[in-house]
């Protein structure tokens, strides 16, 4: 994992463009995910990490992580609880099945653990059920509920401990501190 600021800006776009043919080929309404990100991108949000995740180099993904939780789904003893949520993830589409969430999970895990402000979860909300249920069953996310979110209908609001995962740094390298 790095800051994408250290990524130069022709992977990041190809990224971008590969994910949207994808997801214009998917059954089913749009969440314009895409135009969401190049939107978050270009203001350079203050209060928001924008992390690449790199294989052997290459751009695999994007993720954005803020130092809060969402109002929308969560209730107000949740929105209380120190968090760490990704508000947007994706990866390029020739990278489906390498399992990444796999990998990212318990390195969010660790990272929210070890940031300053004794955090307690990684929280995200994920509109797509069959990636929920991969979360859930395969990188240890627990469903919190789902709600109907305006632009995405149906969302499971999930969340991850946040803790330390010893040896995580032999799998995945950083080389940048998060800043929210």
């Amino acid at each position: 994992m790095t800051s994408l600021a250290h990524v130069e800006r022709r992977p990041i776009s190809t990224l971008l463009a590969a994910r949207e043919a994808w997801a214009a080929r998917q059954p089913g309404p749009q969440t314009g995910q895409m135009l969401a990100m190049a939107s978050l991108l270009e203001d350079h949000h203050t209060h928001t990490d924008f992390l690449a995740l790199l294989e052997d180099g290459e751009l695999a993904g994007i993720l954005t992580l803020v130092r809060e939780t969402p109002l929308i789904g969560w209730t107000a003893a949740e929105q209380q609880e120190p968090a760490l949520t990704i508000t947007a993830a994706i990866t390029h589409p020739d990278r489906r099945g390498e399992r990444l969430a796999r990998l990212a999970s318990p390195w969010l895990s660790n990272t929210a653990a070890r940031l300053p402000g004794q955090l307690a979860w990684v929280r995200c909300a994920v509109p797509d059920d069959r990636l929920a249920a991969h979360l859930r069953t395969t990188c240890g996310w627990e469903q919190v509920c789902w709600i109907r979110s305006p632009g995405l209908g149906h969302t499971h609001l999930l969340q991850r401990r946040a803790e330390p995962v010893p040896r995580i740094d032999r799998i995945i390298a950083t080389n940048t501190e998060l800043t929210v």
